[in-house]
């Protein structure tokens, strides 16, 4: 919360109960704009290959959907971490320099959300337990939480529909 706005949102049960096995993260779906965060540079120190500052198609409408319907049909809570902040205030899924631009309220609000996230995690991971996951290149063996991590994705570019991009949505996991 900057200024009385939520930048950063999480959403979940109220009790680890009802918690369902997953988190929805919605990195890129946020609409507001402060004028007290500088918009990030396309080009520049922070971007030296060039960085997106388009807003995602739907990913916020999207995971509050996936969560709504997961309640209604399982009767059970998913995780919801939310970016409130436009894509061109703070880009939630990079490194928090080319994220934030080295601006101190986004860097607070990339900061928070991946708390968000971790927090999320630890709570999964309390109820459900963990698993070991073994890397089928490297043998390499490590711990996860015994969950599932939603990383929402619409899509920014104009590829396909010139006028409003595309319908197409990318489900990470």
């Amino acid at each position: 919360v900057y200024n009385n706005v939520v930048l950063i949102e999480l959403t979940g049960p109220s009790d680890p109960v009802n918690a369902a096995d997953m988190v929805i993260t919605a990195p890129h779906g946020g609409s507001l704009v402060p004028t007290y965060i500088p918009d990030r540079q396309t080009t520049g120190p922070f971007c030296p290959e060039g960085c997106k500052t388009d807003k995602d198609s739907g990913t916020l409408e999207i995971s509050r959907l996936l969560q709504s319907k997961f309640i209604a049909n399982y009767c059970k809570v998913p995780y919801l971490v939310i970016n409130h902040l436009h894509r061109r205030k703070l880009d939630a899924n990079r490194e928090v320099l080319e994220a934030a631009q080295n601006n101190t309220i986004a860097m607070d609000a990339w900061f928070n959300f991946h708390n968000f996230t971790n927090v999320a995690q630890s709570a999964l991971k309390s109820r459900f337990g963990t698993v070991d996951v073994t890397n089928a290149i490297t043998n390499a063996t490590i711990k996860g939480v015994n969950a599932l991590l939603f990383d929402m994705h619409g899509y920014a570019g104009l590829d396909w529909v010139p006028t409003n991009g595309s319908p197409l949505v990318q489900w990470g996991y």
